[in-house]
């Protein structure tokens, strides 16, 4: 259909069962980005990873973590003012890691997993609004998703799984189980869907407005070669990590 009525498919079928955070709770994650907030998002970088286009990494973050977080805090809210993060928020390079040494299969572009450099920056950035959501996710996100929540356990579902056949087969009860793996689930996310469900939960402008401009007018180069391809737009995905 035509994308417009896609989307409105979408609020009327999806969004009316999603949850929402009540006013006070919205109001409580409205407030500004502290230096603080920063800091402990600094202090979450982990140690031994590439860096992205500056060749800044997450050690000189730490090094310098009271200045750095002074100075970004200083960047982010102008960003907020003017409703657009630097360029350096928006621009990334991707190296492909082989996953097979067979050299006919390298040959196939399906035999290489992309992994997005970004900048420590953009890193600190969506960590510090990571956060923050952290404190509401559980009202927004039910027991079922145990993964990537603070407190849960992804182990806690294939627990629950085992003790329902284990009950069905002492029962004598013939059941089948169907397992699900969505292909680049991470990489087919919209980007406009993202910001209906942010907006929808209530999460407040600070949150939704931080990730609206941190997606708007990304761009990637790969690089093949040791060389830079031209600069790619993003229409979709989100960063893992």
């Amino acid at each position: 259909g035509h994308p417009r009525d896609v989307k409105d498919g979408f609020r009327e079928e999806f969004l009316s069962f999603m949850p929402q955070l009540d006013e006070e709770v919205r109001t409580e994650l409205e407030h500004p980005i502290t230096v603080s907030e920063i800091e402990g998002a600094i202090d979450d970088l982990a140690l031994g990873k590439a860096p992205g286009p500056d060749g800044l990494g997450s050690a000189f973050y730490k090094a310098f973590k009271s200045t750095a977080a002074q100075m970004l805090h200083r960047v982010l809210s102008e960003a907020y003012d003017q409703k657009r993060v630097p360029l350096s928020f928006t621009t990334s390079h991707i190296v492909l890691i082989p996953k097979s040494d067979d050299p006919e299969k390298r040959l196939l572009a399906g035999s290489y997993r992309p992994i997005t450099l970004a900048n420590v920056d953009y890193k600190i950035f969506m960590k510090a609004l990571a956060r923050r959501l952290q404190s509401v996710i559980t009202t927004l996100v039910g027991p079922h998703q145990t993964c990537g929540i603070k407190g849960r356990s992804i182990a806690t579902n294939v627990h629950i799984a085992r003790t329902v056949l284990e009950c069905c087969d002492a029962l004598g009860d013939r059941v089948a189980m169907m397992q699900l793996d969505l292909a680049k689930a991470f990489d087919r996310v919209s980007h406009e869907v993202l910001l209906c469900i942010l907006e929808h939960s209530n999460v407040g402008c600070i949150i939704t407005e931080g990730v609206r401009m941190a997606y708007t007018n990304c761009s990637t180069r790969v690089i093949v070669n040791g060389e830079l391809t031209e600069s790619l737009p993003i229409r979709s995905s989100v960063r893992q990590g």
